[in-house]
């Protein structure tokens, strides 16, 4: 092989190793990369992972205290209905009183109520036509007992009442209907009522 030949051949085999060192060069710096891209992509989607569960667990957090707030608030109507119907219940069954302990019930609050003894009586209708002459006899019969002015009289009109008595006289009207008596005493009935209607609850 004369010298040319020769320094193709070197320069052949050089290129070719060359060549060699790149391609293995190449080969590990793919390597790398893939490994490093492999990691990124790893650690993005941990990232992402946990971002997601946290922002998660925030909305889940979110809608528990939202979904407590509601149960709460629907707890607190359901006991307010409760109550409301209670008393409705309690003014239903003090108008569903027989005849004597109403007419004693009514004349006690008139008698109690008035204040010069000379007042006229207004009921509702239904009260007027079936006892309102009774309850006003018995209610100065109380007046009297106590030696108090006894001149309560029967009035003629009447009011839209559930029951009870409206008592009149010299410019004042006194209410004294069983809606207004159990409205007045609502919040102190509620402090006593409220455990009782509520221990299912606890």
């Amino acid at each position: 092989m004369d010298g040319i030949s020769r320094i193709i051949a070197k320069i052949n085999t050089d290129a070719e190793a060359e060549i060699t060192q790149r391609e293995l060069s190449a080969r590990e710096r793919e390597t790398v990369i893939r490994t490093e891209f492999a990691e990124l992509e790893r650690n993005t989607y941990g990232d992402a992972i946990k971002l997601g569960a946290e922002a998660a667990v925030e909305r889940f957090e979110r809608l528990k205290d939202t979904a407590n707030q509601a149960a709460e608030q629907r707890i607190l109507d359901e006991k307010q209905a409760l109550l409301d119907e209670t008393f409705s219940l309690a003014e239903k069954r003090l108008t569903d009183l027989p005849d004597a302990q109403y007419i004693e019930l009514l004349a006690a609050i008139a008698a109690k109520s008035a204040q010069t003894g000379a007042e006229k009586l207004i009921f509702n209708e239904a009260d007027k036509a079936q006892c309102g002459d009774k309850i006003v006899k018995s209610a100065n019969a109380k007046l009297a007992l106590r030696d108090i002015r006894a001149e309560l009289t029967l009035a003629d009109e009447t009011r839209d009442i559930s029951g009870g008595v409206i008592i009149s006289g010299y410019g004042i009207e006194i209410d004294t209907s069983l809606e207004v008596l159990i409205s007045q005493r609502q919040n102190e009935l509620s402090l006593i009522i409220a455990p009782s209607l509520f221990e299912l609850n606890r």
